[in-house]
């Protein structure tokens, strides 16, 4: 896939969806969305070869791995098997560990109707462990 094709590509899928991206170049495309529940969520969109990697980093962020709820971590590979599109994981991001929630497509599958629901999806999936996790810690601080 050449670089040039990918920020065409994402620049055209953007367009059709009324999207505008927050940064957008050869390297990567990164959207930011305002969701129902007053937060923002981020959306990394990088190419590799012939995959597109989706990413939307959760708001929980953790300095080292005994800070990071094992609650938190069940609920997510829980979550993962009714998943259709997205897996969670824990990646290091800036020294932290933060959850994120990942998928990765075949560029040449990639249309502006699946780069939506792709987006769609993990946003929204991502707002929603954010909800959950607000809870937890609600729940541990009473």
């Amino acid at each position: 896939m050449g670089k040039s094709t990918f920020e065409k590509a994402i620049q055209a899928f953007a367009e059709a969806n009324e999207w505008e991206a927050t940064e957008l170049d050869a390297d990567k495309a990164i959207f930011e969305f305002e969701m129902e529940s007053g937060r923002t969520q981020t959306v990394y969109v990088i190419p590799y070869e012939d995959v597109v990697e989706f990413s939307v980093p959760s708001a929980a962020s953790f300095e080292n791995e005994e800070d990071i709820p094992h609650e938190a971590s069940t609920i997510l590979l829980q979550r993962n098997s009714q998943l259709k599109l997205g897996f969670w994981c824990m990646e290091e991001i800036e020294d932290e560990w933060c959850y994120e929630i990942m998928h990765n497509e075949s560029f040449d599958e990639l249309d502006e109707e699946n780069f939506a629901e792709i987006v769609e999806a993990l946003i929204n999936e991502c707002d929603e462990f954010e909800g959950i996790l607000e809870e937890m810690l609600e729940e541990e601080d009473n």
